[in-house]
């Protein structure tokens, strides 16, 4: 008998999730989950893994891994019936048939196998559905396969700045993980954390050059450990501080890359972003870059408790010319052999680096379900010197480099984000979109020259004084106050007009102005929210804090001006910008480079 190795086993409910995500896990009637990883089933219930953990996605395994043979093994006590499924995506929706059925008794624990080889070649996702004819036990259950696996080691880099709770609980559910095969390195930032003293923890204290700065460290640390190590990296995964994670998820991730063909070793795997907030919602599977800032979310918004989304959640998007792959590095596992010494990040400190880089490697990218980290909605997360400062900055090199119109593509994101800021009042954001063009302008030795760390203090400055709703707004109560943030559209079409040709009121005499209107923070704001108002409170009404604007007829035509002085400047030099910036990048994504960059 062939040796057999287990690729993907059915898991139970991570227990620092709420009830209500159970079904991100299992389906089913009169069963119940064990912190031993056991699922009982009373007589007369029944449990499927038709589910985003549980499912093997079949077609996704056949495509890109060397499996030839797959074999359902479920070690169980009790009496049943066990029933496989296939189920896939057609155009009118989601069809799926019964491939094989077994009954079995088992007074003690006994082996079920179902052999799945001759439908190796389905599409969609393979799960079993266990029907109870007594109180039965689901003891354990996987996919096995007989095709050798390679040996994969996997170092988990995260890059954090200040953000010692977080660290703390990546590494207590690290420990209790306890694979070997799994190394943790971070990057600390914010040179804040002691050394936990934990076997396979490395932590390297760094200069405070963001994201961009943080991964840069771990690819270099990695490069490093592999030369002495006896079992050396094979894959190293870069994760945000601020998730929530479960280690089991490794497991599968591991096989995958273990049984990976060679045309697709060097793709990235790119795992989900589901919601803090709520742990069954989908923020975002991968994306597609179409230029500017103009990114589709795949699979955003999907929960992934319902059934056809997580089959539909398996498609793989055709990516055209004019569209590339991204894989965000809240987790993207890439092999080690992707880090060569010519192949670092860019150093933009932070939003983008995750798409330059891969836009530069080809945009190959794997999306597998069951992998993911739980993370704080970005909708969370507005900030004006990122929003408009960093990514418009960044943005604007991208497309420069990959993009074939990058010029114009660039002018719309950078009007799109200009008229945002006037419109809301927010003449602080326009400054720093007028700066973000003007070190653009500066090429890549800008990036190369400044502390990173000392511009981001400069221009933390930009960035408005939040007050609690309580300090700005005490005659208000907090529903009235969400209420209006939330309101997004205009009372009628007339009003739309008169806003269009006045310029959203700009061209309105003051005695027509009233006083306070509440909106929606940064990009949840809406113009009509600004309308005919001298002040407005922008309310982030998770965080239940927020900041005033108001109008001022005369920055804002200061600022317009300006802009528009520097945009004839972009349109005159783009090609004088894309032939600096195509050749000396790539300068500044040498190990050499990162190692004199971070001072190491």
């Amino acid at each position: 008998m062939e040796r057999e190795t287990s690729i993907a086993k059915i898991i139970t409910p991570f227990g620092k999730l709420p009830e209500f995500c159970r079904d991100m896990y299992f389906r089913g009637e009169k069963y119940s989950c064990r912190q031993t990883g056991e699922v009982y089933i009373q007589k007369d219930g029944f449990v499927k893994t038709d589910t985003y953990f549980n499912a093997f996605s079949i077609r996704k395994w056949r495509k890109c891994t060397r499996i030839e043979d797959l074999i359902l093994q479920i070690r169980v006590k009790g009496a049943g019936r066990i029933t496989v499924q296939n189920d896939f995506r057609m155009e009118w929706g989601i069809a799926g048939h019964v491939l094989a059925q077994k009954e079995f008794v088992a007074r003690g624990e006994s082996t079920v196998r179902i052999d799945l080889s001759k439908f190796i070649d389905s599409d969609g996702i393979l799960a079993f559905e266990l029907d109870a004819f007594e109180d039965t036990a689901i003891c354990s259950a996987e996919y096995v396969c007989s095709a050798p696996v390679q040996d994969v080691n996997i170092a988990l880099c995260v890059c954090t700045y200040r953000r010692e709770s977080y660290i703390e609980t990546l590494i207590s559910e690290y420990k209790k993980y306890g694979h070997g095969g799994v190394k943790l390195f971070i990057s600390d930032n914010g040179k804040t954390l002691t050394d936990p003293n934990v076997k396979g923890v490395y932590i390297f204290p760094n200069r405070n050059y963001g994201g961009a700065g943080g991964f840069g460290r771990c690819m270099l640390e990695a490069n490093r450990y592999n030369k002495t190590a006896a079992q050396p990296l094979t894959h190293i995964v870069l994760m945000d501080d601020d998730i929530l994670f479960d280690f089991r998820v490794l497991d599968k991730l591991m096989a995958f890359l273990g049984l990976l063909r060679d045309d697709y070793a060097n793709y990235f795997i790119c795992g989900a972003m589901c919601s803090l907030d709520q742990p069954y919602l989908q923020y975002e599977r991968n994306s597609a870059y179409h230029g500017g800032n103009d990114f589709i979310q795949h699979g955003a918004g999907f929960d992934l408790r319902a059934h056809h989304l997580c089959v539909i959640n398996e498609a793989d998007e055709e990516m055209t010319h004019f569209t590339h792959g991204t894989a965000g590095w809240w987790f993207c596992c890439m092999n080690v052999r992707t880090i060569h010494p010519n192949n670092y990040p860019f150093p933009c400190f932070f939003r983008g680096d995750d798409l330059e880089y891969a836009l530069r490697n080809g945009s190959r990218v794997i999306t597998l379900n069951g992998l993911c980290v739980w993370h704080e909605p970005f909708y969370k997360k507005f900030s004006n010197t990122a929003e408009n400062y960093y990514l418009p900055r960044n943005c604007a090199v991208i497309n420069t480099i990959y993009r074939p119109d990058g010029v114009k593509e660039t002018i719309k994101y950078f009007d799109r984000r200009m008229r945002a800021c006037i419109i809301q009042y927010d003449y602080e954001g326009a400054a720093l979109l007028d700066r973000a063009l003007m070190d653009y302008f500066q090429g890549p030795g800008f990036f190369a020259e400044h502390d990173a760390e000392e511009l981001n203090r400069e221009l933390s400055k930009y960035n408005h004084k939040m007050l609690s709703f309580a300090e700005a707004l005490g005659e208000y109560d907090l529903e009235n106050i969400i209420w209006q943030a939330n309101e997004f559209t205009d009372s009628s079409k007339f009003v739309k007009f008169i806003r269009v040709i006045t310029l959203n009121g700009y061209l309105i005499p003051n005695f027509l102005y009233k006083d306070l209107k509440i909106s929606g923070i940064g990009f949840r704001g809406r113009s009509y929210s600004y309308f005919r108002r001298k002040r407005v409170f922008n309310a982030d009404t998770f965080s239940y804090r927020g900041y005033f604007t108001q109008i001022n007829r005369r920055k804002a035509v200061i600022v317009y001006l300006r802009y528009k002085k520097h945009i004839h400047y972009l349109k005159k030099h783009f090609r004088e910008l894309q032939d600096e910036y195509t050749l000396k990048l790539p300068e500044l994504e040498t190990e050499t480079f990162w190692e004199k960059y971070l001072g190491l």
